[in-house]
């Protein structure tokens, strides 16, 4: 049975998990506002301007390990969104942003609000394109939630021409597969790693976000303990992501010093990320 482009993408994404929509719609965006009404399985989250939009998908992001999904209205709303797409690009959020654009038909003319919207996303997105063709619009939704979600994870952007979202065809929906995350080393390898540290005199450990990402916080910290090392926090400054408990006796002091500030905020009413 032929189906519309924007409803194929709705059940596409539906189809890899994602729960919720979070937009700022406007003219190019009236078709997936009209495919959301007829559907159940994606809750979408209205807000008043792209700035918190995307800040509130990529929190989602972050929180949930799930790829936030975002649609902001084209050129301008996507203008707005370029700060909290560059926080999410530097903290490797899972994020899929998508934008209407004009009919393919006015784009020679240069119609009000169109304009080159993947180039100005390239430089701040792991992957970015815009679909031209219906045929393509299961597999654009495949690579941009593969592509989010693969390690290194970050965001992605999808310009969707109006009439793409409306033409009807013959579609694969079959969702995105995502290759499991757990791969173990080789054995000896891991043998020869194990050796290594047991042999060494000063051993310290160079730790960076990932490992909140992997969940293995507390892996990192029984390796070392074992081993008696320091564990020094990735010199980053994104979203908190501490990969090793602040207060922990084999954190460097910079960090019982960072936790007292926090502590110190916090009574006045001030949120404080951990930026290690």
């Amino acid at each position: 049975m032929a189906v519309r482009g924007i409803h194929a993408m709705l059940e596409m994404l539906a189809g890899c998990g994602v729960r919720y929509l979070f937009g700022n719609p406007g003219t190019t965006e009236l078709p997936l506002n009209d495919a959301l009404f007829d559907q159940q399985r994606l809750n979408y989250i209205l807000g008043l301007q792209e700035v918190p939009v995307v800040a509130m998908a990529e929190g989602y992001a972050m929180a949930s390990g799930s790829p936030g999904v975002v649609n902001v209205h084209i050129c301008c709303g996507l203008g707005n969104s370029m700060g909290m797409l560059y926080n999410a690009y530097r903290s490797g959020s899972p994020l899929v942003v998508t934008a209407g654009q004009q009919d393919r038909r006015l784009a020679f003319e240069e119609p009000i609000l169109w304009g080159q919207m993947v180039e100005v996303a390239r430089h701040w997105t792991k992957w970015a394109a815009e679909v031209q063709r219906v045929e393509d619009l299961p597999s654009a939704v495949r690579r941009a939630v593969q592509t989010a979600m693969m390690p290194p994870t970050g965001p992605v952007f999808l310009s969707i021409p109006i009439d793409v979202q409306m033409e009807e065809a013959h579609l694969d929906l079959t969702p995105s597969q995502l290759p499991a995350r757990e791969v173990r080393p080789p054995i000896e390898a891991l043998r020869r790693a194990a050796d290594v540290l047991a042999a060494a005199r000063n051993p310290a450990i160079l730790a960076g976000s990932r490992v909140v990402e992997a969940d293995a916080v507390d892996e990192l910290v029984a390796v070392a303990g074992r081993l008696g090392a320091p564990v020094i926090g990735e010199a980053i400054t994104t979203h908190g992501r501490c990969s090793f408990p602040a207060d922990h006796a084999l954190a460097p002091p910079h960090y019982l010093s960072y936790r007292r500030r926090c502590a110190i905020n916090s009574t006045n009413s001030t949120r404080c990320w951990s930026s290690a």
